[in-house]
């Protein structure tokens, strides 16, 4: 996310729903020049976000300038809670007060609607991006970490082969067993909108969410219910994941609470990216 901090003038907000697919996801890719990660200008990618993660377009804002879009909030809503999904500004518009007039009308908009909190993450090391949320109100709730592990050839340990589940099974599945209080994009509600070429691959009782890609195997979540917790069931997982996936890099992105999965992912040969990212909650009663 990208911020501002001086005010503005000449500045009129309005919903996302008033703009095309096209001009948004352009619009997202110019707010996010520069920045630590880039956003390509890719429409169908930008509405399978909006999809994945609930992103209400009405009550997402779009900051135009004598009619230019200059810069853009993107809110998703779940229940009680709404998430800041995504800000950002353009280049030439940014030290301007874009930011600070979003952020303040997507708080105000929220509390109007009744919601009783607003997450977000932010790039841990974005010092003003973190001010400008800070001063708004929210407070630091945990570190979410990303972890990779270098493509390696199969263990040479026969395993059982990977079953696969329908996406949704998987859902109702993680639905039932997962920790409280998950980060926003590992809800069971969030992976329930997952979709091909999105898998559900299980062994025994362990299930992985995993997306293949040239060279590497994303690994989006993995659950093992409690009762069948440190009985090696997540590591066989992983090990059978390598051997499916052979020569492919396994990167994990930075969406996990570090608190939960340093300790395990690090002694299956994962380590930590140098991406890491602040979870932050503002209380909007």
């Amino acid at each position: 996310m990208t911020t501002t901090d001086a005010p503005t003038a000449a500045l009129i907000l309005h919903p996302a729903t008033e703009f095309t697919v096209l001009t948004l996801s352009t619009l997202m890719a110019g707010a996010f020049e520069g920045y630590v990660v880039t956003i390509p200008d890719d429409p169908a990618a930008f509405a399978a976000r909006v999809r994945a993660e609930q992103i209400d377009l009405h009550a997402s804002l779009i900051a135009c300038v004598d009619g230019e879009p200059v810069g853009l909030g993107l809110i998703a809503r779940r229940g009680e809670d709404a998430r800041l999904a995504g800000m950002g500004v353009r280049k030439a518009w940014r030290g301007q007060g874009v930011a600070r007039a979003l952020l303040d009308r997507l708080l105000a908009d929220a509390r109007a609607r009744g919601e009783a909190r607003m997450h977000l993450e932010v790039i841990e090391g974005n010092d003003p991006a973190i001010r400008l949320y800070e001063t708004a109100g929210f407070v630091r709730r945990g570190r979410l970490a990303g972890y990779e592990r270098p493509a390696a050839q199969a263990p040479e340990a026969q395993l059982s082969a990977l079953g696969e589940v329908p996406l949704s099974v998987a859902a109702r599945t993680l639905a039932q067993h997962a920790d409280d209080d998950l980060p926003w994009q590992l809800h069971p509600a969030t992976l329930t909108a997952l979709t091909p070429p999105n898998r559900a691959l299980t062994l025994n009782d362990a299930t992985a969410w995993v997306l293949e890609q040239p060279g590497v195997l994303v690994l989006r979540a993995m659950l093992v219910p409690p009762a069948a917790r440190r009985q090696g069931q997540g590591r066989a997982l992983l090990e059978a994941l390598t051997r499916a996936f052979p020569d492919h890099r396994m990167i994990v992105p930075a969406v996990v609470q570090e608190r939960q999965a340093d300790g395990f992912l690090t002694t299956c040969g994962f380590t930590q990216t140098t991406l890491a990212q602040l979870e932050m909650t503002c209380p909007l009663d």
